[in-house]
């Protein structure tokens, strides 16, 4: 099927605790403006295997670094068809540039990063109330549409905790209309349930999102589904369960270093031909020189580990951010890793990013992160936060209703 021409036409508790913005690394831009072309006429081919020599079906001759694109990794994601490169433009953060002074250099980088090769992006309406979505549009403006897939979600919002999570079919069809109107596309390439763990039952996932997904894809509008969370055996379990066919897992915090708990429901998820995608490889900024935010829900043990981590890094002269990117980006266990690829501090990221996984995994390299396991997280006895944001969520939840029921004074009628 030929590609539509996907050109434009012209703080609540809970939003903070359960925050899942995948964390910056830092660059130096160089403005390079976005070539005018049409993709109307554009075909997908794609080859039986993506091999490192091998151009993407996402190559546009004339709008890519070619060299770079053939230093790119790029991986089958499940039966989808799609050639995704092995690092993915995570669209957690843009919602700060959205109509800001540094609006025009979040749009240059996500240029600079498709022309190097970079073909997946990640976003959703909850990053920014839609923000990031609508940077996106501006952003996506006259790039050829073959040039690049991306994904979005549905079933959480920005708004008040009664508000924050929808799953009924109706706000699914709304919301994926209001993201193409963001976006200024025909279609998406993967629209996602998020965080369904967050649902009040598995049951409404199963038997409401995503019979009406399909309808959707049914239309055009999104041409594969797929979940989205943080608790790999919900995500298992909803795969297994699904009368619908799910063809993309995207899981966060899962995969990388202290935690690889993804890795129990790989060889389920290949068996069924389920693209896999991992994102957060940082862990929400554990493993960042920064350190992790307030309102981050790793138990103390796990943040003082990460933090020894990433100072033994530095011991040793070694960077664990790039450590951490390039052990992501060559896993053969996953398809792609989601990450941030704008940051104020970092202008430079996008290129900082690209080079580092460009960069082969040395034996140093593999060294540190063996010592590293070895040290600091194989004797912890617990490395993820799983239940914890979701009973945090019910239990604010909860208490809002409470609130409403006690403001709630019935008239008496005599």
């Amino acid at each position: 099927m030929p590609y539509e021409n996907g050109m434009h036409n012209g703080s609540t508790f809970v939003p903070d605790i359960l925050a899942q913005k995948e964390v910056a690394s830092h660059i130096h831009v160089k403005k390079i403006a976005a070539p005018q072309m049409d993709s109307t006429d554009s075909s997908p081919t794609i080859s039986s295997s993506v091999l490192h020599s091998d151009l993407p079906s996402t190559f546009v001759s004339g709008f890519h670094d070619e060299a770079s694109v053939r230093r790119m990794r790029y991986n089958k994601l499940g039966a989808t068809g799609m050639d995704v490169s092995a690092l993915a433009i995570g669209g957690g953060g843009l919602e700060r540039f959205y109509r800001s002074l540094d609006e025009d250099h979040a749009i240059e980088s996500i240029h600079l990063g498709l022309r190097l090769g970079l073909n997946y992006i990640h976003t959703a309406p909850w990053y920014g109330g839609g923000k990031s979505e609508a940077l996106l549009g501006k952003a996506l403006m006259g790039i050829p549409r073959q040039a690049f897939f991306i994904a979005t979600k549905v079933g959480r919002y920005s708004g008040t905790v009664e508000e924050m999570f929808d799953f009924s079919a109706k706000r699914v069809i709304h919301s994926v209309e209001e993201s193409l109107n963001r976006l200024g596309l025909a279609y998406v390439d993967v629209i996602q349930i998020h965080d369904l763990e967050f649902a009040p039952s598995l049951d409404i996932i199963l038997n409401e999102t995503l019979p009406a997904l399909e309808a959707l894809q049914k239309t055009g509008k999104v041409r594969h589904i797929g979940i989205t969370g943080y608790e790999v055996h919900t995500l298992l379990e909803v795969v297994q369960k699904s009368r619908v066919k799910i063809d993309t897992v995207h899981c966060f915090c899962r995969y990388g270093l202290y935690n690889n708990d993804l890795l129990d429901i790989i060889p389920e998820l290949r068996k069924r031909g389920v693209g896999i995608i991992n994102a957060a490889p940082l862990g929400l900024g554990l493993l960042s020189k920064q350190g992790p935010e307030d309102w981050h829900p790793a138990n103390e043990f796990l943040k003082i580990a990460c933090r020894a981590a990433v100072a033994y890094a530095h011991e040793v002269g070694s960077d664990l951010e790039k450590v951490v990117l390039k052990l992501c980006y060559n896993s053969p266990d996953v398809d792609t890793t989601v990450a941030s690829m704008v940051c104020v501090e970092r202008p430079d990221l996008v290129t900082f990013n690209v080079h580092t996984v460009q960069e082969p995994m040395t034996d140093n390299d593999r060294n540190v992160v063996e010592d590293i396991k070895a040290k600091y997280f194989r004797a912890l006895e617990k490395t993820h936060w799983e239940g914890e944001p979701v009973a945090r969520y019910w239990e604010a939840f909860r208490e809002e209703e409470a609130l409403k029921k006690s403001h709630f004074h019935p008239l008496i009628l005599e």
